[in-house]
Formats: C-alpha cells, sequence, structure tokens
C-alpha cells in the first residue's frame, strides 16, 4: 500500500512524468469512451476527458525508482495510486479549463521543468551507472578515513549543585558557598555523595539519580566544570566549583576513552557513499565533454 507520506512524493512525480511523456512519447489520453484506449491496450483510469491505459501506466511506474516500483507491485497499491492520479488528472483539466495553463509563470515552470526532465534523462541514457564497489575499496576508505567514525571520550559524572539565582547578589553567593562548605565537610567525614546529593543538590534532574549526570562529551560542560573534572580520577570527588550556576561537588564516576564504530556497522553506508561519488565523477565527466561543444559565457557586470 502507497503511505500517505509517499502522496506528496507522487504528486509531484507525475507532474514530470506527464511532461517527460509528452516530450518523448505521443501523449495518449484520449476521449475515447471505449475500454481499449488509443495504444491498443485497456483502459485503467477514465477523468474526464482523459483516459489512462496499461500501457502507460506501465511506463509511470518504470519511470520511477527500484523502490517506488516496488510499492508499486500489488494490485492494491497500484488502484490506491490511480486514486492519486485521477486526483492529479481532474485538477489539471480544471486548471486547463480556468486558462492557467497560459499564465506566464506557469509556462516558466514548465519550461524549467523540462529542463530538468531532459538533463536527468541524458545523464541516464549517457553516463554509465557504478552499481557496486569492491570491499577492498570500502575498507581502504575506512581506513583513510577513521576519525570519521571516531566515538569522542564520553565521561561520566556525578554532582552536587548548590545552585545560586540571583548572580547579582553577593550575599546569595556567599550563603550558597557556606551551604557547599557543609556538604563537603560531611562528605570528608564520610557520608555517602548519593545521599547528600539527594539532600541538598539543586539539580532536579539529577538530584533523585543521586546526582548522577550521565555520560557527556568533554567540551558540553561549563569550562570550571571541566577542568575539575580533568584533575579527577575515577571514584575521586572535587573540590568546591564555582560556575555560572552555583557551587558544584564533582564525583567522577567513569571515562569511556575515544573509540571507533565497528567496520560492519558502517561498511554499507560506506559503500553507499563511493558508488554514489563515482557516479557523480562519472556524471561530471561527461558533462565537461559536453560543454566543450557549447561556447559558455556568463556576464557578471549584469548580475
Amino acid at each position: 500500500m502507497i503511505k500517505k507520506r509517499n502522496i506528496i512524493f507522487f504528486t509531484f512525480f507525475l507532474i514530470t512524468t506527464f511532461i517527460l511523456m509528452s516530450l518523448l512519447v505521443p501523449f495518449s489520453f484520449g476521449k475515447e469512451k471505449a475500454e481499449i484506449g488509443p495504444d491498443g491496450s485497456p483502459v485503467v483510469l477514465k477523468v474526464g476527458k482523459m483516459v489512462v491505459t496499461t500501457k502507460e501506466l506501465d511506463r509511470i511506474i518504470k519511470s520511477m525508482g527500484p523502490r517506488q516500483q516496488e510499492r508499486l507491485a500489488s494490485k492494491d497499491a497500484k488502484a490506491k495510486f490511480l486514486q492519486t492520479l485521477a486526483r492529479f488528472l481532474a485538477v489539471y483539466q480544471e486548471a486547463k479549463k480556468l486558462g492557467y495553463d497560459k499564465d506566464e509563470l506557469v509556462k516558466e515552470k514548465i519550461k524549467i521543468s523540462t529542463y530538468n526532465i531532459l538533463y536527468n534523462y541524458w545523464v541516464e541514457k549517457n553516463v554509465k551507472q557504478v552499481k557496486n564497489v569492491s570491499d577492498e575499496e570500502v575498507k581502504k576508505y575506512y581506513e583513510e578515513h577513521k576519525n570519521i567514525f571516531s566515538r569522542p571520550p564520553m565521561i561520566n559524572a556525578a554532582h552536587i549543585l548548590i545552585e545560586v539565582k540571583n548572580k547579582t547578589d553577593q550575599k546569595e553567593w556567599d550563603k550558597a558557598l557556606k551551604k557547599a562548605k557543609m556538604v563537603l565537610k560531611k562528605l570528608k567525614e564520610g557520608e555517602r555523595f548519593e545521599d547528600l546529593a539527594k539532600k541538598y543538590s539543586d539539580d532536579k534532574k539529577s538530584r533523585e539519580a543521586g546526582g548522577m549526570i550521565g555520560y557527556y562529551r568533554k567540551g558540553t560542560m561549563p569550562p570550571e566544570f571541566e577542568e575539575a573534572v580533568s584533575r579527577l580520577k575515577p571514584g575521586e570527588i572535587s573540590d568546591i566549583v564555582k560556575t555560572n550556576f552555583g557551587y558544584h561537588i564533582i564525583k567522577l564516576i567513569d571515562i569511556k576513552e575515544k573509540s571507533y564504530e565497528n567496520f560492519n556497522r558502517v561498511k554499507r553506508p560506506i559503500k553507499r557513499k563511493l558508488i554514489m561519488d563515482k557516479n557523480t565523477r562519472n556524471r561530471e565527466k561527461k558533462i565537461d565533454e559536453v560543454m566543450k561543444k557549447y561556447h559558455v559565457t556568463i556576464y557578471e557586470d549584469k548580475l
């Protein structure tokens, strides 16, 4: 079945498809009332004065990409597609009746669409399409671009935040510092970090988890926080750290060092990229050959 998200695509595709059909093959939507269309194949859709035959429907579907063709393989999917096509053709005829096809803006858009369709058709007919690349090429790309597939170091930490809401009130800063010193004293006396975080921390997100922030990327925390963590070993607790949020007491839980995506997990996207890159190079090379046949002048002073 055709999903809702594909309807917009199909509607757009139909516009370009019908322009292409008018350029490359005789336009065979006719006024016949018989069940056999002008091309000798059965009529599968009739909308006002226009009909679509089985041959035309097959031609439209074959013009689509492999995924769209696969989606339209079943009878139900084709029926749904014809419903979309019927709506398109009804509006198309209504627009023509109202004379919209004579509008200069419409003419210009059709002309631009024609350029685009013929360009793509030329590429399809003249540019050799690469369908696959070797595993050796994929592996070589992975090794030469390994940093692309790297995971940055991740830090797992917990903190107790004594928040200062009014940043311009020195008395509030002094009060917060006094409270932070009291909490630090309790830690040094042996009380559990998690218990003190639940009792005193003003960070609502981490408080109930015993102050646990979880894993974060280096460089995403305030500079003072980052600097304090960099001096800690897993399991160690910092002194009082001042940031724009207030005062923190930080516990480093764990550090995950820089790592790399497993080759087998990125093999397919690398292969797709290499195929796309080769096809792009092939296309540009062919276009360069065509460009040599035509004199090109860009008048920048007129821009």
